[in-house]
């Protein structure tokens, strides 16, 4: 969890990353989250046969894209390590646009 204590840290440094947008009577307000909970996500994707792992690897990152992001009370970063051999992974970040 080295890597998930790195993501903590930039979202405890970065309060864009952990304010979230509230509509209240009409008005637009931003609220910024003094705690958070920030889980990085894993998927193991080593026991796909070696020939679809890169297409199973691509449709991660495709759904990674277009899982949306509520702004009334998502974090406005997502990660997700993706494992696809002992020596070979690749690192999903998405951020909404808004920060």
């Amino acid at each position: 969890p080295v890597l998930e204590r790195a993501f903590r840290r930039l979202i405890e440094r970065h309060a864009i990353l952990r304010t979230n947008y509230l509509d209240i009577d009409g008005v637009a307000m931003q609220r910024i989250n003094d705690t958070f909970e920030f889980n990085l996500e894993y998927a193991d994707i080593s026991h796909v046969a070696p020939h679809l792992r890169d297409s199973e690897g691509d449709r991660l990152w495709q759904q990674a894209l277009m899982d949306p992001i509520d702004l009334r009370r998502d974090l406005m970063i997502r990660a997700k390590l993706v494992r696809y051999g002992d020596d070979r992974h690749r690192l999903i970040v998405t951020q909404h646009n808004i920060c």
